[in-house]
């Protein structure tokens, strides 16, 4: 049995806590499966995007012939394999967003925005091959001709969000126990 306000608070506190390690366990482990999602459709996406191209320009298509098709397939899954890598190993250099509060929570678009951050610029590996293979290609957008966005799909990210908002939950709930524990401690000497 509890003798004092103070070992309730700190008892609630020590609650709040566990409930926040679980809670940064899981949108840990939700950020590894969300990048490793990502990295497992890569392939499909970068030849997605090879086909665009080789639709758009079926004279050179039609030039390479089938052999020429069958090795830039080959070579844009190798570079959609070494970017997927590189998707997985960035987890901690990903600047995650965090709720602050009921009014901002964080969602798939936040999160495709940490992601396009880290990897804007840094995703056109994938075109080497197209680009070998004789395609011409434009820079449809400013220093980029494929962006993250094209690799992904926003939708992949409902479960991180969740997670992420259940982690900032979690903390401002430790916040708040910790506050109500000092409030008390202090109030149980104060007798």
């Amino acid at each position: 049995m509890l003798t004092s306000m103070s070992e309730a608070t700190e008892k609630a506190l020590e609650v709040a806590r566990e409930h926040l390690r679980t809670a940064q366990g899981n949108s840990e482990a939700k950020k590894r499966v969300t990048l490793a999602y990502i990295a497992a459709h890569l392939p499909g996406k970068a030849e997605s995007i090879a086909k665009r191209y080789a639709h758009e320009q079926p004279e050179v298509t039609k030039s390479i012939g089938r052999e020429g098709v069958s090795t830039l397939r080959a070579e844009v899954a190798e570079e959609a394999r070494v970017l997927g890598a590189a998707f997985i190993a960035a987890v901690d250099d990903i600047e995650w967003p965090i709720s602050d509060g009921t009014y901002s929570k964080v969602s798939p678009g936040k999160i495709h925005s940490a992601i396009f951050k880290r990897f804007h610029g840094k995703v056109d590996g994938v075109i080497g091959p197209i680009r070998s293979a004789g395609y011409t290609l434009d820079a449809r957008h400013t220093n980029s001709v494929i962006l993250p966005q094209y690799l992904y799909e926003e939708d992949w990210f409902d479960d991180l969000a969740q997670a992420l908002n259940d982690l900032s939950t979690a903390r401002r709930t430790v916040q708040a126990a910790r506050a109500a524990d000092d409030k008390s401690a202090v109030d149980d000497l104060w007798i």
